[in-house]
């Protein structure tokens, strides 16, 4: 009868402690429920060290399969999904593909590369650069590589060709050249550089002067981001003499009459002489 309460006792406590256990579990999830992880750089690394930098996220490693880049070192990681950056939830896992040396070539990312580039990164992979295709593109510069195919990591025999989509920069802009000869030469520069165009200043010419030639001349088309060429001259040049206007058909000639005509010199006829020395 007497350990009849102290029983009661302690299972009061014993249910305390056990509902505690319970609440600091259960706070424990919600806390972690919702919190969520970088997900750090594996590509390059060998497995010990992505799985270390894995852990140290939270996160885990599993390999899903292999790949081929030949600027990634054999048994290093080449890909990883989800890449680098990426939040996600605490614990999950990472996979991983591992670059392993195979007698096939794998395809080398050349994108966003110059084609210079593509071709020497191809060229030391064992590759060629097939057809080369170019087309405008406002968001790559010019001969930038857009496309590949075939696509990166694809397996390919030795000497086999890549095709490449490049770029040629933004589509050109023509604009018709406006008349800025007899403008200040600020004034001309100026209006040149509104207009994205490259106006070089002659050496030595001062803010006064006087754009007296312009190429390309007025209404002439020229490319935006284009050079103009201007001259000046200290001093204003003269204006143009206005031709002649000629008479109207019927008016009268406010000109003098012509006077009578010279007259015409004497000329003495010859005389002869007589005998005697007379005259006849």
């Amino acid at each position: 009868m007497i350990l009849s309460p102290i029983l009661k006792v302690l299972g009061f406590l014993f249910g305390l402690v056990l509902l505690g256990l319970l609440s600091t579990v259960v706070t424990m999830q919600v806390l972690t429920w919702g919190r969520t992880v970088v997900v750090p750089n594996l590509v390059g690394k060998d497995m010990v060290t992505a799985i270390s930098l894995a852990e140290q996220a939270g996160l885990h490693v599993k390999v899903r399969g292999e790949a081929q880049d030949p600027l990634v070192g054999k048994d290093q990681v080449a890909r990883q999904d989800p890449p680098e950056g990426t939040r996600v939830k605490e614990g999950q896992s990472i996979g991983v593909f591992v670059n392993r040396d195979r007698k096939d070539l794998g395809v080398p990312t050349v994108e966003g590369e110059t084609l210079r580039k593509a071709e020497v990164v191809l060229r030391q992979q064992g590759l060629r650069v097939g057809e080369v295709s170019r087309v405008h593109s406002e968001k790559a510069g010019k001969e930038v590589v857009l496309v590949q195919h075939p696509p990166p990591h694809t397996l390919l025999g030795r000497g086999e060709k890549v095709d490449l989509l490049v770029s040629l920069g933004p589509r050109p802009v023509w604009l018709r050249m406006p008349e800025v000869v007899g403008k200040r030469l600020e004034e001309a520069v100026w209006q040149m550089e509104l207009l994205g165009l490259e106006a070089a200043r002659p050496r030595g010419a001062g803010e006064s002067w006087v754009v007296i030639e312009q190429k390309p001349k007025a209404g002439q088309p020229v490319m935006q981001g284009g050079s103009v060429e201007l001259t000046a001259s200290p001093k204003k040049p003269a204006a143009p003499v206005p031709p002649a206007v000629a008479p109207r058909e019927g008016s009268e000639s406010r000109a003098k009459p012509p006077g009578p005509p010279p007259a015409r010199p004497v000329i003495p006829s010859p005389q002869t002489r007589t005998e005697e020395g007379e005259e006849p």
